[in-house]
């Protein structure tokens, strides 16, 4: 079945395999409501909990795109960790924004360090 222009997918078989990765921003716009507003929310969030030597996680990171809009925005020494289950998501983030640390795990394998900020936006109705 057709989800988007570029996108398919089999009923409760969705995937974030190298195609959605490839066309993410375009489709996410599109299909999750408020979407940009949650990005621009976690920015100013951002604001009031990072600091010098902060620790920023986003669990469920997809490409990467907000920690580089809140690295972006803070320009302070912060350490950026995005985190996602999806190779295909990883490998984007890695490449589009090298400057931030991304790991490919699944939520359940990992250990968060002491951080002053945790992101995880739309990332709960994926974990099995």
């Amino acid at each position: 079945m057709k989800v988007d222009k570029k996108i398919k997918s089999q009923r409760s078989n969705w995937r974030f395999d190298k195609n959605v990765a490839e066309n993410f921003d375009v489709h996410v716009l599109k299909s999750v409501p408020f979407y940009k507003i949650s990005h621009d929310l976690s920015l100013k969030i951002s604001e009031f909990f990072l600091k010098d030597k902060s620790i920023c996680y986003d669990i469920g990171c997809s490409n990467g795109s907000l920690l580089n809009k809140i690295s972006k925005k803070n320009k302070k020494k912060i350490n950026y960790i995005g985190i996602d289950s999806s190779q295909a998501m990883i490998d984007i983030a890695k490449k589009n924004f090298p400057k931030i640390k991304f790991i490919k795990k699944n939520l359940n394998q990992v250990a968060l360090k002491k951080c002053d900020l945790v992101l995880s936006l739309y990332t709960l109705q994926f974990i099995e």
